[in-house]
């Protein structure tokens, strides 16, 4: 999407990769450093960190954590994505090592659950206990600058709304999709919220005036997940771009949201492939520009009304040849010969 394509930390053509045993020389300018180092000494290997890095990915084990407060001294870091295990806080202490710099305006940091309940020496804790745990501990070393515009965590963060300079809004998948916390008291300043793991049902209400963009995960059904329970008629009207959550049961049976009241300043919207039967397709609002829509071949015969600013609908071929083009997708351009958007056929793979 072309918020993305703006955020040059997210590419990966961007940084310098440093996961083997040998010193390492800069060659090229990247501005992105990507470190992974297990028990080799990280200060021998990378002895200095150059002024035009912005960007650091840093996975380390406990043997490096001292190492950690020279690599976020710099003052030119703008984003740094941090991969922390819950043994690391919760028996090494990671968080006494993590403090960034004020430069840091973007930030992803995720859990990784490393630790192996039935050897323990004492009783196991359950391992939502243990994740309770870990991220109170974060909240309380306050790790997480206050002014953070762009961030990513694939844990509940139950205070998100003291971050109130924060535009983008990530929620990651993690424990097996199993976050289904209440999406409250959001940050008013924010434009982008993505939902991604596929267990979440709650309802959205009261989302911040100045939303622009609302992702939720896709591929629940298929994931035998039940779809999103909750209705979705009273968006933000300034949302630009919307990725609709399936609505239905694993049986079939619809939910509460439609496509009925949809924001009027849509401009992107992206439908399910699995979507109920009964849906109303004909009352899209005219601003849609693109619509991503998988499961097209299913429901354009019994539509009559497009959006009036519909430029492309995006839709994904059933063939797994290589030219990816069979009967199904000649008729579809065959039937919009005429129209005044176009059909874009992608692959399936």
């Amino acid at each position: 999407m072309a918020y993305r394509k703006k955020l040059e930390f997210l590419n990966e053509e961007n940084y310098n990769m440093i996961n083997d045993g040998n010193v390492y020389e800069f060659t090229e300018q990247k501005p992105g450093l990507n470190i992974y180092f297990d028990k080799s000494n990280l200060a021998d290997k990378l002895p200095h960190i150059p002024d035009y890095i912005k960007y650091l990915v840093l996975r380390c084990e406990p043997v490096h954590y001292p190492d950690i407060p020279r690599l976020l001294a710099s003052k030119y870091l703008t984003y740094v994505k941090l991969e922390m295990t819950l043994s690391g806080i919760l028996h090494h202490n990671l968080l006494d090592y993590i403090k960034f710099p004020p430069s840091i305006k973007s930030l992803t940091l995720t859990l990784d659950d490393d630790i192996e309940y039935d050897h323990l020496d004492r009783m196991p804790q359950a391992p939502d206990e243990v994740i309770e745990n870990a991220v109170k501990m974060i909240q309380a070393k306050s790790i997480i600058p206050s002014d953070i515009e762009y961030l990513k965590i694939n844990f509940h963060l139950a205070n998100i709304h003291e971050y109130t300079s924060l535009k983008v809004y990530i929620i990651d998948d993690f424990q097996n999709n199993e976050y289904n916390y209440p999406m409250a008291n959001l940050p008013p300043m924010l434009e982008w919220l993505e939902i991604l793991p596929i267990k979440f049902n709650q309802p959205l209400l009261n989302l911040p005036s100045n939303l622009k963009v609302l992702i939720f995960a896709q591929n629940r059904i298929w994931n035998y997940y039940d779809g999103y329970k909750h209705s979705l008629d009273n968006l933000p009207i300034p949302l630009e771009v919307l990725y609709f959550p399936e609505c239905m049961s694993l049986e079939g049976i619809s939910y509460k949201a439609t496509l009925e009241h949809l924001p009027p300043n849509l401009k992107i919207l992206h439908i399910p492939e699995l979507m109920p039967e009964n849906m109303n397709y004909n009352s899209l609002p005219d601003s849609i520009e693109i619509l991503e829509w998988p499961g097209f071949y299913n429901h354009y015969k019994n539509i009559t009304r497009f959006p009036a600013s519909l430029k492309t609908i995006k839709i994904k071929t059933r063939s797994r040849s290589n030219n990816y083009n069979d009967d199904n997708d000649v008729e579809i351009q065959n039937y919009f010969k005429d129209a005044t958007f176009t059909i874009e056929i992608i692959p399936c793979f």
